[in-house]
């Protein structure tokens, strides 16, 4: 598709027309390029890469700068590119991104009658056993030998809003979840679907994930992680093989937590962490570090 298929959006003016297959954020490009993003800010717009991104939208302040800097790149302008681009998602949505598929679910899966699967784009493995009030919606695969415990959804849309044409809108996603063989999701857990077809949710084999755990989209769980009851994991985060996050930590958007790092009970954390490191603390520290820093406290 091109800029210029979307001329009906009246507030965009398209300065030079291109191609483009995927409408996302820098943080999920699509790696074969033919991506279009927005940019409201200079800093941005300086730092992009033309080799994966074949489309722009943007302010008119910065609409020349990239003409001339990028001259291998579509640019359109407008007063709101984040709305301007929200509404072409939203369409890519209900277009390109809406294809069904017949469900594919083993006949040795053990499904309870009482659990809500979709009636498309759903795969289960088999010996996968979903129990009593279990939500599977559109766009989730799920492997061998997993269980999927009651009250559970995996998903479903998560937090992304914008205003659109002066209102607070919730912004559908298009992307998956996946999960691979002998995963654990225990009961009242949220494991949301990609926004965006370029970076779907992956949990990764024997994962398993304690009660009442939220895992919002894009967010990437390797081999062998555990995460304790209460855990918020925010969008496009990757958790490393055979990390342990404590329980009711919380751990902010695009964050890397490293291989068999250990996030202690109730921390929250805002910066990576390191492969094998610990940990501790609102915001979190090093671990001995926060011992140290408790100690003087209490003296």
């Amino acid at each position: 598709m091109k800029l210029s298929d979307f001329g009906w959006l009246e507030s965009l003016t398209i300065l030079r027309d291109a191609e483009f297959k995927y409408a996302v954020k820098l943080h999920s490009l699509s790696e074969q390029g033919d991506n279009l993003i927005f940019v409201e800010q200079s800093s941005y717009a300086e730092r992009m890469n033309p080799q994966l991104v074949s489309a722009v939208i943007t302010t008119p302040e910065l609409g020349n700068f990239l003409l001339s800097k990028y001259p291998e790149i579509g640019v359109a302008v407008c007063s709101n590119p984040k709305e301007v681009f929200y509404k072409i998602h939203i369409r890519l949505v209900e277009t390109e991104y809406s294809k069904k598929a017949e469900n594919r679910i083993s006949e040795k899966a053990k499904i309870h009658p009482g659990a809500i699967i979709a009636s498309s784009n759903v795969v289960i493995g088999p010996n996968t056993v979903v129990e009593e009030g279990a939500i599977i919606k559109e766009g989730v695969i799920i492997g061998e030998n997993c269980l999927i415990q009651s009250g559970t959804v995996i998903g479903n849309d998560c937090f992304e809003t914008a205003i659109i044409d002066g209102v607070q809108r919730l912004i559908p996603h298009a992307g998956k979840v996946i999960i691979d063989n002998n995963v654990v999701i225990q009961s009242m857990c949220s494991i949301s679907k990609g926004l965006f077809p370029t970076r779907d949710t992956v949990i990764e084999d024997e994962v398993i994930i304690a009660d009442h755990v939220h895992i919002a989209h894009g967010v990437h769980i390797k081999k062998r992680a555990r995460i304790a009851a209460g855990v918020i994991v925010a969008g496009y985060v990757t958790i490393g093989s055979g990390a342990w996050i404590g329980p009711s930590a919380t751990v902010s958007n695009g964050i890397n937590i490293g291989d068999n790092a250990f996030v202690t009970i109730g921390s929250t954390v805002v910066s990576n962490v390191n492969d094998s490191d610990r940990v501790a603390g609102n915001f979190a520290i090093d671990y001995k570090k926060f011992l140290k820093f408790m100690g003087q406290i209490r003296k």
